[in-house]
């Protein structure tokens, strides 16, 4: 990596779940600084970050349509961008409803992930999956499988997803009648 890729801000860093159009301004306000010209990964991971900005408003086809834009885009081999780009073409595709399109894409994202040592987005992948299961069995698989990459992992960033997961998993016990688990 460059060292002047450095200078760009860390996309994580700039969301705000609860306001994705404040989230996207910043995100074009980079994409509009000319910086990520020289970036090409960059300026794509960007894309897909500003179509799940469009995705959480249910402007599903403005997702999609710069996701079709990144999808052209894309290198050969595995990337952060690669990964980004499944996630969020399925999470595109879940919230739209297309639930069993998103399944595939979210275990893309995953073998990848994991494949790559890359425990942040492989917890989300498996936290994308689970949400996606229709079996219970299935559901809670991939939360256990996301809650044990999240603990045993280095990273900080994966590791903060311990307590969303655990709430997600007291839910689905809850939803079983399992009231004492959850």
């Amino acid at each position: 990596m460059r060292s002047d890729i450095k200078k760009l801000p860390d996309l994580y860093d700039l969301w705000d779940y609860n306001d994705p159009a404040t989230t996207r301004a910043k995100f074009e306000e980079i994409t509009a600084s000319g910086k990520t010209e020289k970036h090409r990964d960059y300026y794509f991971e960007l894309q897909t970050q500003i179509a799940r900005t469009y995705g959480l408003e249910a402007n599903f086809k403005k997702a999609h349509d710069i996701l079709d834009s990144v999808e052209e885009n894309l290198n050969e081999g595995n990337s952060v961008t690669r990964v980004r780009y499944y996630l969020e073409r399925g999470r595109t595709y879940r919230s739209s409803g297309e639930v069993e399109k998103s399944q595939t894409l979210f275990a893309d994202a995953f073998a990848i992930s994991e494949e790559m040592e890359l425990d942040f987005y492989a917890v989300d992948a498996a936290h994308m999956l689970a949400i996606a299961s229709a079996e219970t069995e299935k559901k809670m698989d991939w939360s256990f499988r996301a809650a044990e990459i999240a603990a045993n992992s280095t990273d900080p960033r994966a590791r903060k997803w311990q307590g969303s997961l655990y709430n997600n998993m007291g839910w689905d016990y809850f939803s079983q009648g399992d009231y004492a688990t959850a």
